[in-house]
């Protein structure tokens, strides 16, 4: 039994073509779908049995504060909606770790604190940029999680959302060497302060929505915890075998950060895809500018 968010090595990007075309199939028709297959916005999720088993680890299923926190994260980015270019950009585009992007990150929730669950209210809050780095918070099983970690990830799919509504990565755009050499130099740049586990977990991940894009892009179509999801999570995992050291036969994966991950490789192959640097457009209104005024104060 392998974890994903442990054991596994990193995906060599430069060789997906190999594998990418190898796993390339013939177009899906538009005939009904065998009771072994799903159907999210006409494309099919196969159900298995598959060449490798996918399961939740068991402390994700029982760990009410994680979901909770995940939770919260989706309600703070639906009521804050943040329009602030150039804070989105840090949060999403900057790099892992660096003290940058936490400072925007921080700033987003500062400026719209009535939005976000446990700012304080009558104490005096932590001094910046504590809620971008981490804001820990400890679960039911006695183990400290990040809430920033699910901050960030549910502005990933609100920037996809909001910025890339069509999203739709195919096999083709994953065979043309120069989208594939443009998200290989982007990540050997922006993933130099990843740590070790985030890095070997992104670049897993980043081969599996190369391998399976069509599939991997209907993530954002599919709620969070849904049965269509735990599908889709078992076929990312199991027809991405390529992905995963050769003895590998069953992955224990975290399902809440498995989403959250696929989100963020999907939003840099996209960038990929467009040749650009970021989905996020230049956006100048007023809300901004205030934003940016409120965010410098704090």
């Amino acid at each position: 039994m392998i974890k994903l968010r442990v054991s596994l090595f990193a995906a060599l990007l430069s060789c997906l073509v190999c594998s990418v075309a190898q796993a390339q199939t013939k177009p899906q028709t538009s005939a009904p779908a065998p009771k072994d297959e799903i159907v999210v916005t006409g494309v099919r999720i196969p159900k298995g049995p598959f060449p490798l088993t996918a399961t939740s680890e068991q402390r994700d299923g029982k760990s009410a504060t994680a979901r909770g926190t995940a939770e919260d994260a989706r309600m703070f980015v639906r009521c804050a909606r943040p329009h602030n270019a150039q804070l989105l950009r840090g949060v999403i585009d900057g790099p892992p770790n660096q003290e940058s992007s936490q400072w925007a990150l921080d700033r987003i929730i500062r400026f719209n604190q009535g939005c976000f669950s446990g700012f304080p209210q009558v104490l005096p809050p932590e001094p910046s940029p504590y809620y971008g780095v981490c804001n820990p918070q400890l679960d039911d099983l006695g183990v400290s999680i990040c809430h920033a970690f699910y901050d960030r990830g549910a502005l990933l799919e609100y920037v996809l959302r909001t910025y890339a509504p069509d999203l739709a990565l195919t096999t083709g755009q994953m065979l043309d060497p120069a989208i594939r050499k443009r998200f290989r130099d982007r990540e050997a740049k922006r993933g130099k302060r990843r740590f070790r586990e985030d890095h070997i977990y992104f670049n897993i991940v980043a081969c599996i929505v190369a391998l399976q894009p069509e599939l991997a892009s209907q993530m954002l179509r599919i709620a969070p915890n849904a049965p269509a999801e735990t599908d889709l999570r078992n076929a990312l995992i199991g027809l991405s075998a390529r992905c995963f050291p050769a003895t590998a036969k069953k992955i224990v994966v975290n399902s809440l950060q498995f989403r959250i991950y696929v989100t963020d490789a999907l939003y840099f192959w996209e960038v990929a895809v467009r040749g650009t640097d970021t989905l996020i457009p230049d956006i100048v209104a007023e809300r901004t500018r205030a934003e940016d005024n409120a965010a410098t104060a704090h």
